[in-house]
């Protein structure tokens, strides 16, 4: 979490996407799906449509995703999963 990428910070060397991945607790296979339907423009109703499932259930995996990724926003969540090479 935070006191790894602060340690990780501290380091003079570059620290590898891999190595930062495996800071963060690891995401099930629907919520890489979901993760990557995230840059597009899709609203949650449509990922639901798409995935056939509920709203509600596309919201839970977003909010835990944000939780495993710790941010708050969709683009953050985006740009986090870049810098860790899951998109």
């Amino acid at each position: 979490g935070d006191y790894v990428r602060s340690l990780l910070a501290a380091c003079d060397e570059p620290v590898a996407p891999d190595v930062l991945a495996a800071a963060v607790d690891p995401l099930t296979e629907r919520e890489l799906e979901i993760l990557r339907l995230l840059p597009t423009s899709l609203s949650t109703v449509e990922m639901a449509e798409q995935l056939i499932v509920a709203p509600s259930t596309v919201r839970t995996h977003i909010k835990s995703i944000y939780g495993k990724l710790q941010v708050n926003r969709r683009t953050d969540a985006v740009k986090r999963a870049s810098e860790l090479q899951l998109l």
